[in-house]
């Protein structure tokens, strides 16, 4: 079982005193979601509400699996969502230029034919028949829109940043928040929280889940979505007592949340830097050499191309193993060469299968060849 299966399972196991609260949410957002579909007619409002429902339906079932990275981009959508759906909602201009920037996604999909000639004749014809017909079909909104609001209007639909749209309904004091998780979106600096850690003087870059983020992005995205559903009850007369309700009773878990993904994050980081790559020569009986990557936490080994001052490590290598042969080595009997450990970098030689390492690599024993000591030091 990979580690992601097991902390998914522990996490699932951590959050069970939680489903009590998931489930009368479920059931909450439910009765609302009906509600508000047969109330608002505002096109703009309801559209964003469907954003906003669906990411904040996402982004719990990102924080039950502990995916802390997407569940801190759908946190930060559904800022984004609550401080629109209030500007669309006060400001009609603002509700029609939003919807009539649906005109500029049919635009760009209309013209995006990038992948078509990977598709079979008739299913490509098909293909370029609807993109033609949503260009024609699209063009004269676009073009209108153009005409009233400018070039501009293609990539801002609003006239006023986030910031000036936040400020207007006060709900600029989660505007640093949303810089934060921002970040992650746009790949800064401080958008690897969880999965970057100094140890004992390394960096250690962890691929997978980040449980910091997902503490984070649990108090934040429930509270938009919370404090959206009251701006409804406000704005559109949909009553949200219930489902403000469930919200605040799942917040109020966040802190057996956290404790969670903190007791899980602290068994999958490592004391210590994990071992790194490893270079390795192989030396078979007969004389022939290969070089190899060895993968010591994954126990796997691949061919690798051998580096440009290769000749010098392989006579260093086998003046070792003449040596070991003269103090009774053996080769080993299932074929295995004798290796030593190289502290040069060295690339996976292209198309080369990842393999179990005991393949080539073997414990060393007294009077057996394979991974022992040399001047380079341990395979």
């Amino acid at each position: 079982m990979s580690v992601g299966n097991e902390m998914e399972i522990a996490l699932l196991h951590a959050l069970l005193p939680l489903a009590e609260e998931r489930s009368a949410l479920n059931v909450a957002l439910h009765t609302f979601s009906r509600s508000y579909w047969a109330t608002v007619e505002n096109r703009a409002c309801s559209t964003i509400y469907n954003h906003a429902v669906n990411d904040f339906t996402l982004l719990l079932a990102l924080l039950w699996g502990g995916d802390g990275r997407n569940a801190v981009r759908a946190a930060r959508s559904l800022y984004e969502h609550l401080v629109n759906y209030c500007f669309v909602s006060s400001d009609s201009g603002a509700a029609a230029r939003y919807m009539g920037h649906e005109a500029v996604t049919h635009q760009i999909i209309a013209k995006s034919r990038k992948w078509l000639n990977m598709l079979s004749g008739a299913e490509r014809r098909r293909e370029e028949y609807r993109l033609a017909k949503l260009n024609r079909d699209s063009t004269k909104p676009y073009q209108a829109m153009l005409d009233t609001h400018g070039s501009k209007f293609i990539g801002d639909w609003a006239r006023l940043d986030l910031y000036s749209r936040a400020r207007l309904f006060g709900l600029e004091g989660d505007y640093d928040t949303y810089r934060l998780f921002s970040q992650v979106t746009h790949g800064s600096t401080g958008g690897v929280l969880g999965t970057v850690r100094s140890a004992e003087g390394q960096v250690v870059h962890r691929m997978g889940p980040s449980l910091e983020l997902a503490i984070m992005a649990f108090p934040e995205g429930v509270s938009y979505f919370m404090e959206l559903a009251e701006r409804v009850d406000s704005l559109n007369g949909v009553p949200s007592v219930e489902l403000v309700a469930a919200l605040r009773a799942l917040r109020n878990k966040w802190p057996e949340y956290r404790k969670a993904c903190k007791d899980i994050d602290g068994y999958l980081w490592p004391e210590g830097p994990p071992a790194s790559a490893m270079a390795i020569i192989g030396i078979f009986p007969g004389g022939r050499v290969r070089w190899y990557l060895h993968e010591p936490a994954l126990k796997l080994i691949v061919a690798a191309i051998p580096p440009e001052d290769s000749e010098f490590y392989e006579s260093k290598v086998k003046e070792e193993l003449a040596a070991s042969i003269t103090r009774g080595l053996k080769w080993d009997e299932e074929g295995r060469p004798f290796t030593a450990a190289i502290p040069v970098p060295v690339a996976v030689r292209p198309g080369s299968t990842w393999l179990p390492d005991n393949g080539i690599l073997m414990p060393r024993g007294p009077g057996a060849a394979g991974t022992g000591k040399s001047v380079f030091g341990n395979a």
